[in-house]
């Protein structure tokens, strides 16, 4: 399966997201804006960032572990940040806040069911 998804935000802004499972695809995004243009390779757990011809590296923590997809041991940040929010009684991030976890949720959502995707 592949397939395009288009979603519409306010002031104009515009994002086109594509997928498949039928051929490989790269992992990466391209923000495109008045001001120039950032580019992030592995969208799940990106290294390599360009801010215009600005290259920004983020290096992965160091990992005896393999893992299945690249940049995987960097979410080791996502569960630092976790931690700390928890040792500091958050009941939420406030990089993250959950409003913002549950507008993707069903942004994803809506987008699974238009694309006849259940489970």
């Amino acid at each position: 399966m592949s397939a395009g998804i288009i979603l519409l935000y306010s002031n104009n802004r515009i994002a086109h997201l594509y997928y498949s499972t039928v051929v490989p695809m790269k992992s990466h995004g391209i923000v495109y804006g008045k001001e120039g243009t950032i580019k992030v390779e592995c969208l799940q757990c990106p290294t390599d960032m360009w801010i215009g011809e600005k290259h920004i590296e983020i290096p992965n923590p160091p990992s005896a572990e393999s893992f299945n997809f690249c940049g995987s041991a960097g979410l080791a940040y996502e569960a630092e940040h976790v931690r700390q929010c928890l040792t500091q009684g958050l009941l939420e991030s406030p990089l993250v806040p959950l409003s913002e976890s549950i507008n993707l949720a069903k942004t994803m959502e809506e987008a699974l069911e238009k694309l006849g995707v259940t489970y």
